[in-house]
């Protein structure tokens, strides 16, 4: 076992074709070695059944991908939010500055806090209001 490796997980011998497999909610692509191209349905397929919700948006805040975890935390279906405007679930006192930190990430291509937990505190369908932990993934 490597110091590097989460405590409980076993270390395959070398050369023993076992795979690694660790129990944390973040992975890195290079832990990973694939002897084979995944095909592109695999991964659409881990995304749209995934329990945390998946939000894809364009660089003018339209969404363009909505999953299953996104339909159950903010219970509007992928047909109502698919070319929604992000205004769908961001309270509107909250709009003015959403988008301005969205018009910054876009014109520096730096997020706020990248690879940072951040709580924001969107709205249900139903009008309840949540707070979901954010976790984004973006290069410095």
């Amino acid at each position: 076992m490597t110091a590097q490796q989460p405590h409980g997980v076993h270390a395959p011998d070398e050369g023993s074709g076992e795979r690694r497999a660790y129990a944390s909610p973040v992975c890195h692509a290079s832990e990973f070695e694939l002897e084979t191209t995944v095909p592109p349905g695999i991964y659409r397929a881990i995304v749209e059944h995934a329990a945390e919700a998946i939000i894809f948006t364009h660089r003018d805040g339209k969404i363009r991908l909505w999953n299953q975890g996104a339909e159950r935390l903010f219970g509007y279906s992928a047909a109502e939010a698919l070319g929604a405007s992000l205004d769908l679930f961001i309270p509107q006192h909250l709009r003015h500055a959403h988008w301005q930190g969205f018009r910054l990430a876009i014109e520096t291509g730096q997020l706020h806090g990248p690879n940072e937990a951040l709580t924001t505190r969107p709205v249900h369908k139903d009008g309840r209001k949540l707070y979901v932990a954010e976790f984004r993934l973006g290069a410095r």
